[in-house]
């Protein structure tokens, strides 16, 4: 017994026997998808539109591909204001240059006896043991300076320099830690108050988050 014709069958010969009938089905098909596709441009336009600005607005800010070619001191020159939150702060230029004269200045870093500095340690190429004496070297520095110190317990993940914050030629840098690879290559981001005062006061409460967060320094 022959089967009998689908619906979708008797559709396609009346169209092969009828002309007029093809053309306004194929008309009408058009139209529908016209609509559709109209309809679905409409709300790819509402979605756009309903992103905020900070969505498809590129940040104010300079990259470095690495660490700058001027000296930490160099930069610092003139500020009255340093923050910084950093992994070890274990180079002794580090340590020098931040010092080199006299502001107020407030320092996160590791705490050395901390879990994280065993998984930063196997991030990079220096061993847990220099880089925790040289949080507690430069603990020592900061204090003997002047300054205020504080040790995390948790990761600092991107180092973060925050310069006279409160004033209009305040400026903030992102280092990129990148592992297995050498500080100095570290890409960096900079963010000027002037150039960015939204961005800047986002990456200055990050700093302000960190310090909260971050313990006094156990007396050894």
């Amino acid at each position: 017994m022959a089967d009998q014709p689908t619906y979708f069958d008797q559709l396609l010969a009346r169209l092969k026997n009828n002309k007029r009938i093809a053309f306004v089905f194929l008309f009408f098909s058009a139209f529908v998808a016209v609509g559709a596709f109209s309809d679905a441009f409409q709300k790819i336009r509402t979605n756009l539109s309903s992103f905020s600005s900070t969505d498809a607005v590129f940040a104010n800010a300079r990259v470095y591909r690495g660490r700058p070619a001027k000296s930490l001191s160099e930069e610092l020159q003139g500020a009255e204001t340093v923050w910084v939150a950093w992994h070890t702060g274990s180079t002794q230029l580090a340590s020098e240059q931040l010092l080199s004269a006299k502001r107020h200045l407030r320092v996160v870093l590791i705490d050395p006896d901390s879990v994280t500095l065993d998984s930063h340690a196997k991030l990079g190429k220096m061993p847990k043991s220099l880089m925790a004496d040289g949080i507690r070297q430069m603990t020592k520095n900061v204090v003997k300076y002047g300054g205020e110190i504080r040790w995390l317990d948790g990761p600092v993940q991107n180092s973060i320099t925050v310069v006279d914050p409160d004033l209009e030629r305040g400026w903030i840098r992102l280092e990129l830690l990148l592992p297995f690879q050498e500080a100095t290559f570290r890409p960096s981001l900079l963010v000027t108050k002037k150039d960015d005062p939204e961005l800047f006061l986002r990456l200055k409460k990050t700093f302000q988050d960190i310090w909260d967060q971050s313990a006094a320094v156990r007396q050894n």
